[in-house]
C-alpha cells in the first residue's frame, strides 16, 4: 500500500507556525537517507515535482525479545526548488533540509498492529453460525480480554504457534474425495480480521466477473447483476446477436495455487510488506498450497485471478466467473478460439494452472449450456421481444435426488434451485409428497378392522382355515347390501412349525353369497353373540361361499 504525500499535505499552516522536530525524529530521517534514495524527476524542469522513494527500509530492533519494527515502503513526492537549489547538496542533504521544515506525516507509521475494534469486528464475523459452541460462547463474554490477547500475539509473532487446524476428508455425491482443512476459531479470527484490511481493496479493482463468496453474489442471488443464473438466461434468452459460447475449468485450482503466487498477486494488490507476510501465513497456515475449507482461501482465490478477470474484458463481450468455472459469448467463433488459449496460457505460465481439457469447449448457443447445476436452452428463431425464447432445467440428477428428498432440510436446498428452474409440476410433486410424508409420521389414523389384504381368491384356493373377528357391511341408496370386508385371523405357521401367534388380515368387496350368510347369522343370532367365528373355510362354488353354509343340491328328484 502506497502512501502519497503530496508537498500541500506536508506544510503546516500559517497558524501552527515553524515545526520543530526531535532528534529523535531526524536521526531516524538520517538513516533513512543513507540507506539510500532515488530522486527522481527531470533536473531541467524546475516546476516539475520530484519523487523520492525510499526503499528496503526495514530494520531489525531489540534482538533480544525477538520483536522487531518494519519501515513500511513510503514513497514521498516533494515539490522542487528553483534550479539552483536543486544543484546544491546532495540527495541526503536536501531531504533532511526539507524534513526539518516539515511535520511528521501520520502514514508513515506502523500499520502492522490490528486495532481492537478491527479484531473484535473479527470475532464477531467468525462466531457467526457457531453461537451454540462452547469456546465461541466463552470469547464473546470476554470479548475486551480476548482481542487483546490476538493482538499481542499479532504483535509479538506468537500467532503462528497458535495457528491449528482440523484436517477432513470429504467425499460428495460424484465419489470425489476431498481434504478439508476446517480452521480452528482463533484461526479464523485472525483470517476475517486480514480479509477485513484487504477486501476493501480489492474491491475497488474487482471487474465484477467472479461472482462466487461475494457478498451480494450467488448462483442464485436477489441482485439480478450479481446472479450468476440470472445473467446466464440473458445471454441465452436475450443476446441474439451472440452465438457462440466457450466454457473452460481450471484443474485442481487451490491444489495449484502456491505462496510463491499468492505473494506475488497479494503484492501487485497491496505494497505493505507486514500486510503481504501477515496474509500469507494466515491463508495458507504453513500449507504450501492453498487449503480447501477457509473463509480466506475465496478472496485468496480471487486476488490471484484479479488480473484474469481484468484481461477478460478484452477478450470476450460477455464474460462470467463462477469459482474455476469460466463462461465466455461472442459473436465470433475466432475470438473465442483465440480467448481459449490466452485463458490457457495465462494460467499455465502466469499462474501454474491447467485447464481440464474434458471441460473445454467452444459451442454454439443453440446447444444446452450446463453451468452450476442448471442447463439453460435458447429456442432458436426468437427476438428480444418474443415470449418463450428459452427455458432452464435443473440436471437429471439433481431431479432425481430432488424426488426422493426425506426431510424437510435437504427439501429446502432443492427448492432453492427449482424455484429459479422452469420446474413448477417438479415443485408441485415433490411438495405434495414431502406434505403426505410430514401428515402421516405425525398422524395416522387408527382403524380397527386395517390390516394387511389377503385376496379371497387365494383363501378359497389354499382352504386356509382362518377366524372372523370383526366385519362391516355396507348398502347402496336402495339400501340393500352390497359390500362386506372382514378382519381375519390367520394361525402363523414358520416352516412347518405354529409359533403360536395369529396374523391379521382383511378382506373386502362385493361378494353377495358370504354378504347373505353374514346378514342371516347376525339376524338370528346377533352380532355380539356370533363373533368371533372360528374356523371358517371360503370355498369358490358358483361364487365364493363359506364352507357349509349353502343348502346345495345333491340330486334332481324326477
Amino acid at each position: 500500500m502506497s502512501y502519497l504525500c503530496r508537498a500541500s499535505r506536508l506544510r503546516t499552516s500559517r497558524a501552527q507556525g515553524p515545526v520543530t522536530l526531535k532528534p529523535e525524529r531526524l536521526a531516524e530521517i538520517a538513516g533513512m537517507a543513507q540507506a539510500g534514495v532515488r530522486v527522481r524527476g527531470n533536473a531541467n524542469n524546475v516546476s516539475s515535482a520530484r519523487s523520492v522513494n525510499s526503499n528496503n527500509l526495514a530494520s531489525n530492533c531489540n534482538a533480544n525479545n525477538g520483536a522487531s519494527a518494519h519501515v513500511q515502503k513510503t514513497t514521498v513526492i516533494l515539490a522542487a526548488g528553483s534550479a539552483e537549489n536543486t544543484r546544491q547538496g546532495s540527495n541526503s542533504e536536501r531531504l533532511l533540509a526539507k524534513a526539518a521544515e516539515t511535520p511528521l506525516m501520520p502514514m508513515l507509521k506502523h500499520l502492522r498492529m490490528f486495532t481492537e475494534d478491527e479484531i473484535k469486528r473479527a470475532m464477531r464475523k467468525a462466531a457467526q453460525g457457531h453461537g451454540k459452541k462452547s469456546e465461541v460462547k466463552s470469547m464473546l463474554a470476554h470479548e475486551d480480554e480476548y482481542a487483546r490477547r490476538v493482538a499481542g500475539d499479532i504483535r509479538s509473532g506468537r500467532y503462528l504457534d497458535k495457528m491449528s487446524y482440523r484436517d477432513m476428508t470429504i467425499t460428495n455425491r460424484s465419489r470425489k474425495r476431498r481434504e478439508v482443512r476446517s480452521p480452528s476459531l482463533y484461526t479464523r479470527v485472525l483470517q476475517i480480521a486480514w480479509m477485513q484490511r484487504v477486501l476493501p481493496v480489492y474491491e475497488r479493482r474487482d471487474p465484477m466477473i467472479g461472482l462466487n463468496c461475494k457478498v451480494g453474489c450467488g448462483v442464485t442471488a436477489s441482485i439480478r447483476n450479481r446472479s450468476l443464473l440470472h445473467r446466464l438466461k440473458h445471454v441465452m434468452y436475450d443476446r441474439r446477436d451472440l452465438e457462440y459460447g466457450l466454457l473452460i475449468d481450471q484443474r485442481k485450482c487451490y491444489e495449484h495455487i502456491t505462496q510463491g503466487v499468492f505473494r506475488r498477486k497479494l503484492k501487485q494488490l497491496v505494497s505493505d510488506k507486514w500486510t503481504v507476510d501477515f496474509g500469507t501465513d494466515v491463508v495458507f497456515g504453513g500449507e504450501k498450497v492453498l487449503p480447501i475449507g477457509t473463509p480466506s482461501s475465496p478472496l485468496a482465490h480471487h486476488i490471484v485471478m484479479l488480473d484474469f478477470d481484468c484481461m477478460c474484458r478484452s477478450m470476450a463481450p460477455v464474460v462470467l466467473r463462477y469459482a474455476d468455472n469460466i463462461f465466455m459469448a461472442s459473436s465470433s467463433l475466432a475470438e473465442l478460439q483465440q480467448a481459449k488459449w490466452r485463458a490457457k496460457n495465462h494460467w499455465w505460465y502466469d499462474l501454474g494452472i491447467r485447464a481440464k481439457r474434458q471441460d473445454t469447449r467452444v459451442f454454439r448457443l443453440t446447444e444446452p449450456l450446463d453451468l452450476c447445476g442448471f442447463v439453460v436452452r435458447r429456442n432458436d428463431g426468437k427476438s428480444v421481444t418474443d415470449h418463450d425464447k428459452g427455458y432452464t432445467r435443473i440436471r437429471k440428477g439433481t431431479a432425481t435426488r430432488a424426488r426422493h428428498c426425506s426431510n424437510n432440510d435437504s427439501w429446502a436446498s432443492y427448492f432453492g434451485m427449482l424455484q429459479h428452474a422452469d420446474g413448477y409440476r417438479l415443485i408441485e410433486q415433490i411438495e405434495d409428497n414431502m406434505k403426505l410424508q410430514q401428515l402421516s409420521a405425525k398422524i395416522r389414523i387408527d382403524r380397527k378392522m386395517d390390516a394387511p389384504k389377503i385376496e379371497v381368491r387365494d383363501l378359497a384356493d389354499n382352504q386356509v382355515v382362518f377366524n372372523i373377528y370383526d366385519y362391516e357391511i355396507r348398502r347402496d341408496r336402495d339400501g340393500k347390501p352390497n359390500w362386506i370386508k372382514c378382519l381375519i385371523g390367520i394361525n402363523e405357521v414358520v416352516e412347518g412349525q405354529p409359533t403360536g401367534k395369529v396374523l391379521a388380515r382383511e378382506f373386502h368387496g362385493n361378494y353377495s353369497c358370504l354378504i347373505e350368510a353374514m346378514e342371516a347369522w347376525e339376524k338370528e343370532f346377533g352380532r355380539d353373540q356370533m363373533l368371533p367365528i372360528e374356523d371358517a373355510v371360503i370355498e369358490n362354488q358358483c361364487g365364493f361361499i363359506f364352507k357349509g353354509s349353502t343348502n346345495q343340491l345333491k340330486y334332481i328328484e324326477v
